[in-house]
């Protein structure tokens, strides 16, 4: 409850994680996030805002390139891609991604629509069915098990799935 001028001094502090604290704030508007030091956070908090407009998303989902921060790699594709306000249009642009990130983000992502998570589910048992599923590449499974959407026939067969931690995000679900 933090009023927008306090978020905006704050956005100028010294360290980043006020920087950081201040920008995740949903009080401080999209032209005060503007202001803010560090861009890269400045463009994954744009992505993952639900109230960041559908044109800024447009934008920002065409950078899939790999951004280490905060401790963890990641990408402004796929933060887009776990924002629960994305469009059907970037949904669709979104779903053909080969990025692992991108996958289990738009997988996890809790208002996907059943067309989509159809769409996901049957890449994902194609994938394990060719045998071409692996630790590296778990992504698609781990978002999936994560959805309280996900269809329940789907999350009873990833319960005897090989990995433990997509049997984990199951029994989480």
């Amino acid at each position: 409850k933090a009023p927008e001028e306090v978020l905006k001094v704050l956005s100028k502090d010294l360290k980043s994680s006020v920087r950081d604290a201040a920008l995740k704030n949903t009080n401080l508007s999209d032209g005060s996030i503007e202001t803010f030091e560090n861009p890269i956070a400045v463009k994954l908090r744009l992505a993952e805002n639900p109230s960041t407009p559908i044109d800024i998303l447009e934008s920002l989902i065409t950078d899939g390139e790999p951004i280490y921060y905060q401790g963890t790699t990641t990408s402004l594709m796929a933060a887009v891609a776990g924002n629960p306000s994305i469009t059907d249009s970037l949904i669709s642009k979104l779903v053909k991604s080969k990025n692992d990130q991108v996958k289990k983000a738009l997988a996890g992502n809790p208002s996907l629509t059943s067309k989509y998570l159809d769409v996901l589910v049957s890449e994902s048992r194609k994938k394990i069915a060719a045998g071409k599923w692996d630790y590296n590449n778990r992504g698609l499974e781990l978002g999936l098990a994560c959805n309280p959407s996900a269809p329940a026939a789907y999350l009873i067969e990833l319960t005897g799935h090989i990995d433990s931690w997509i049997v984990a995000a199951v029994a989480s679900n």
